[in-house]
């Protein structure tokens, strides 16, 4: 019960994603992509902290959310084939694979973070740093 929310967190990215300009790069198209469930967790900061923090100390909770992220991938993949120009079902076109979970990854890593200084560094801007990091 504690989790239903996670799939439309997963849809709404994807959804996010699918609608960033054709332009922009893949990798820059996730990261903004994020930014409607940041939006949606802006509404009340104490207790999204909260939320995330009782996933992260409560292993049973952690570990179906990781199995809900893995769930976002099959979600994010052919937007991230369709803007390298590659196809998801081919074994050598492992971008649009590799990308989404790699992601999720600045996610968690920034939303650990977040947590760690109790919310004083907002988790965008960690985003935006962990993000940034594989990037260069």
């Amino acid at each position: 019960m504690v989790l239903v929310g996670l799939e439309d967190s997963g849809r709404l990215i994807a959804e996010a994603l699918a609608a960033r300009p054709d332009e922009e790069r893949p990798w820059a198209a996730l990261l903004r992509a994020f930014d409607a469930l940041l939006r949606q967790n802006e509404e009340s900061p104490e207790q999204t902290l909260r939320y995330v923090r009782m996933l992260q100390e409560t292993p049973s909770l952690r570990a179906r959310h990781h199995e809900k992220q893995l769930q976002w991938r099959e979600l994010r993949v052919p937007e991230v084939a369709r803007r390298l120009a590659t196809s998801p079902d081919r074994p050598k076109d492992s971008g649009p694979s590799a990308l989404g979970p790699a992601a999720i990854a600045c996610l968690d890593v920034a939303t650990a973070g977040w947590v760690a200084c109790d919310g004083a560094v907002p988790v965008d801007v960690l985003l935006d740093r962990a993000m940034g990091a594989l990037a260069e």
